[in-house]
């Protein structure tokens, strides 16, 4: 079965077996777990500069409504887009959008649905979850990997095309880089054979260039959107600011103002609202610039990326028609995305034993002053929503943790 993506009545792109590229992907076309594409077209807009109509239409082929074309293309593994996949996506793209196009197509698929895909599940997932947004280190270090190993997979194609080799050079190379089995040869030779493909490299890899300048931002608000959202079944809306629980009789504000009609904005207290303004007017004065202000807000306070962005619009830090992307950078991302992201196995084995034993204390210490299905049911869904008895729980196993082999307390923090 052939997935035909129409991109206008006279431009078809086949993008191969989709049966094979679920069959790779391991997903089910009903069970994706994707970010509401408003928030693709407020990301790419106010943090990667994209200008919204070319995403909007980006966003419509990629996600073909109606069809069983979803993402039929991103085939990522191991923290590589295979190549044989991405080049005849990205020659359309740029023939249709350009240079954009090629921005929108990687903001979509790598910096969201990608990073989507990382902070639902999984460990990763576990991670963002139950210990915050701000858990997205090995995430980062994927994302980070995936744009990476586009510019391994095609700079070197680029440089035999500019250096003139032929189309059999061309594809030994390809061969020689991706080193992988192609599934489409005719697509990937189509690609190659287009008049236009230095053009179409030269631009990806450009693309790719400017979206590790706002990935740190499109990821950490996805992160964000996930962690709010595990308490939506529960009927239950968390204050981004304060963390705490946002009561039917609290004033409260709904941000952005762009999520509100698909019912993923923010809840945010008047109150935490007010003093959040009244902390950046208050920095303002003492010199803090534009992006300062927002990197304060992401990482000190901490806020998703998208209330940081509308405080400073609100404060005319921002202007409405501004389309510089505020950027955020995530130091020693490059040395996440070179070591292997394991585990120890004896190491884990020893901290099943002391982990084992810490609960075991946790449970006597807390036998009298609270039911152990209280502490369970802190477990399952959030530290923050903890009553202060089931609570101590987490400070038991903190200290016995601590006591028994300090070098532990950091898989204890990370939740391994």
């Amino acid at each position: 079965m052939f997935c035909v993506l129409f991109l206008s009545e006279s431009q078809p792109l086949i993008v191969g077996d989709l049966g094979r590229y679920l069959g790779i992907l391991g997903v089910l076309l009903s069970g994706i777990d994707v970010p509401e594409w408003v928030v693709h077209f407020y990301t790419g807009e106010y943090f990667c500069g994209i200008p919204r109509n070319v995403n909007v239409e980006v966003t419509r082929a990629i996600d073909a409504t109606g069809t069983k074309c979803h993402d039929a293309n991103r085939i990522i593994e191991k923290g590589q887009w295979k190549p044989d996949a991405l080049l005849p996506l990205a020659v359309v793209m740029y023939k249709k959008w350009g240079y954009e196009g090629l921005r929108a197509m990687l903001h979509h698929h790598v910096l969201l649905d990608y990073s989507k895909t990382l902070t639902s599940s999984g460990f990763y997932g576990w991670q963002v979850k139950r210990l915050g947004p701000l858990y997205v280190r090995d995430i980062l270090g994927f994302v980070y990997r995936v744009l990476n190993e586009i510019v391994r997979n095609f700079e070197p194609i680029l440089k035999e095309i500019e250096r003139g080799g032929d189309l059999y050079s061309v594809i030994q190379v390809a061969e020689e880089t991706w080193n992988t089995y192609i599934q489409h040869p005719d697509d990937v030779l189509k690609a190659f054979r287009d008049p236009e493909i230095r053009d179409v490299l030269k631009n990806l890899l450009s693309a790719v260039e400017s979206l590790r300048d706002c990935m740190v931002t499109s990821v950490l608000e996805v992160s964000w959107l996930t962690w709010i959202n595990q308490w939506k079944n529960e009927d239950v809306s968390i204050c981004p600011v304060c963390k705490n629980p946002v009561l039917a009789v609290d004033d409260a504000v709904m941000i952005p103002s762009d999520y509100v009609k698909r019912g993923i904005a923010y809840r945010v207290h008047g109150t935490c609202l007010a003093r959040l303004m009244s902390e950046v007017e208050e920095s303002a004065k003492g010199g803090l610039n534009r992006d300062e202000l927002f990197r304060k807000l992401v990482l000190d306070v901490p806020v998703p990326p998208s209330i940081a962005y509308e405080v400073l619009k609100a404060k005319a830090l921002i202007k409405q028609v501004e389309r510089i992307p505020l950027i955020l950078v995530a130091e020693g991302i490059g040395d996440i995305a070179e070591q292997p992201l394991l585990i120890d196995e004896k190491l884990e084995d020893e901290w099943r034993k002391i982990r084992k034993e810490a609960i075991a204390r946790a449970v006597e210490k807390n036998k009298n002053t609270s039911p152990g299905a209280i502490m369970a049911q802190c477990i399952q869904s959030s530290f923050l929503l903890c009553p202060p008895q089931a609570r101590s729980f987490y400070n038991v196993l903190h200290r016995v943790v601590g006591a028994s082999k300090p070098s532990i307390v950091e898989l204890l923090r990370v939740g391994k």
